[in-house]
């Protein structure tokens, strides 16, 4: 894993408290993967099932579903770290 990578890793609060090396043997064990994405692409949609677990490392998302009128409604908005 990239020195960056781990960093950004480092700052989240998933793993507050945990040195740098544990992280990066916890992220082997996971075997952790870096995707990229473009922006607007959406990462899963509403009814996707989800069994990952994703660790924003550089930029940011948004959390959105449609409404029963289909306007996007933003829930919330995920930076480097979280």
């Amino acid at each position: 894993m990239k020195k960056n990578h781990l960093e950004a890793a480092a700052r989240s609060t998933l793993f507050q408290g945990v040195g740098k090396e544990e992280i990066e043997a916890m992220l082997k064990c996971l075997d952790a993967r870096l995707l990229s994405f473009q922006k607007g692409e959406t990462i899963y949609a509403v009814d996707d099932i989800v069994t990952d677990l994703g660790l924003v490392v550089k930029g940011s998302l948004f959390l959105s579903r449609p409404d029963y009128r289909g306007n996007v409604m933003l829930l919330e908005k995920e930076e480097e770290g979280d």
